[in-house]
């Protein structure tokens, strides 16, 4: 085959290469990808190898001091960059024990009980958002009016912030993951300003919620423990940062991939309409067909063998989520959008360590929003095409048109 660089961000300008994807996959389920401005990876791209990878963490690390989770060593820029700012690390960059002493001082904030209990506030945003949409009879942009406002307005509720400022929020998040798109990241000048304005901010809120606790996520991270110790101001910039990222990305991306799924797959579309028993099934193939997150990276810990390759110690390795969710050895037809598919649970969330910690709450947005539009705009589709994140990592649309009828 002919070498393909998955690392290239313009390879995804115009959709995923899911073809070239499983050729790849049948030729070598563990790729080399050699790197203009590093050492080059393996890359993941069968199912079984993602799970395995993702449930060792031993052998597979997500540690800063090891480079990171992404496929640039974070220990030598981007994350680092953070560090300047006296911002800690991620938490997505960190191994047991610490990483599960993170997930502790915020999980209770996430936990399926309080997503329950928010039921009615996120059926109420959304009704507000389709009641903006009332009488629309052309185009409208549905990144803008309905895909991105939905999870961050369930974000400031969680963060306990005004709904004024999902605004400010939207920009930070596409700021931090769009450091390969120009649109996003206009110099570096103007990124260092978003940064501080972020920061800013993040520390009022600190600061607040270590004088006045409150029921939201931030107050418990603010209050929070790791290793029996205070979490430092640090720490919570860090965590402020991946909740802000993760609180939104791969919502906002599995509504606005789901609602194209939907788009060229209309008798999807009706079968749902009719039967919403099919909802939580659908939830899940949304989320697997869309892949809201292209990659996570490992490093290896020690010599090991990978689908019988080698792997030495050190070498980065780089779970491509979009492939093992294309992967016919685990999918039956995987280029098949289908809401009844039986089968595994995809990995659009991630798996084993790392699963995203508001996968429950993401599902349940993603479930509230289609069952909203099957309602209220039962002849919605996609009308053109989109407007990519210019992105090896996010598999975003930043615009998208839409139509009601």
């Amino acid at each position: 085959m002919k070498p393909v660089d998955l690392k290239d961000p313009d390879l995804y300008l115009h959709g995923v290469p899911y073809g070239l994807l499983a050729d790849m996959r049948r030729a070598a389920p563990l790729h080399w990808n050699p790197e203009s401005d590093g050492a080059g990876f393996w890359s993941v791209l069968r199912y079984d190898d993602i799970v395995a990878i993702s449930k060792d963490p031993e052998t597979f690390s997500s540690a800063y001091a090891n480079g990171g989770h992404r496929i640039f060593n974070e220990n030598e820029r981007g994350v680092a960059e953070l560090g300047d700012a006296g911002i800690g690390i991620p938490f997505i960059s960190t191994d047991p024990p610490l990483h599960r002493w993170y997930r502790a001082a915020v999980l209770p904030g996430l936990k399926l009980g309080r997503v329950r209990e928010m039921g009615d506030r996120l059926r109420a945003r959304i009704k507000h958002l389709l009641d903006g949409l009332e009488g629309q009879q052309g185009e409208f942009d549905f990144v803008e009016r309905l895909a991105a406002p939905f999870p961050l307005m369930t974000l400031a509720e969680l963060f306990g912030v005004p709904m004024d400022d999902i605004d400010k929020l939207y920009n930070w998040s596409n700021a931090l993951v769009g450091e390969d798109d120009p649109s996003l990241r206009v110099s570096p000048e103007q990124m260092a300003a978003t940064l501080g304005e972020m920061l800013d901010y993040a520390n009022f809120i600190f600061d607040a919620r270590r004088k006045e606790p409150q029921d939201d996520i931030l107050s418990m991270l603010a209050h929070g423990q790791l290793n029996g110790e205070p979490i430092s101001r640090a720490d919570f910039l860090g965590t402020f940062i991946l909740l802000l990222v993760g609180g939104n990305e791969t919502t906002r991306n599995s509504i606005a991939h789901g609602m194209v799924a939907f788009t060229e797959n209309r008798e999807q579309w009706r079968r749902l309409r009719d039967n919403r028993a099919l909802m939580p099934g659908a939830v899940r193939e949304i989320v697997r067909y869309a892949s809201p997150v292209f990659h996570m990276r490992r490093t290896a810990t020690r010599d090991t063998v990978v689908t019988g390759q080698a792997v030495k110690q050190g070498d980065k390795v780089v779970l491509w989520y979009m492939a093992g969710n294309r992967d016919e050895q685990a999918f039956a037809d995987p280029e098949r959008f289908d809401i009844e598919r039986p089968g595994p649970l995809h990995v659009g969330f991630g798996t084993g360590e790392h699963t995203c910690l508001g996968n429950r709450l993401a599902e349940v947005q993603i479930g509230l929003m289609f069952d909203a539009l099957l309602d209220r705009m039962p002849n919605l589709h996609i009308s053109g095409p989109g407007r990519r994140m210019r992105s090896n990592f996010i598999n975003g649309y930043l615009h998208l048109p839409a139509s009601p009828a």
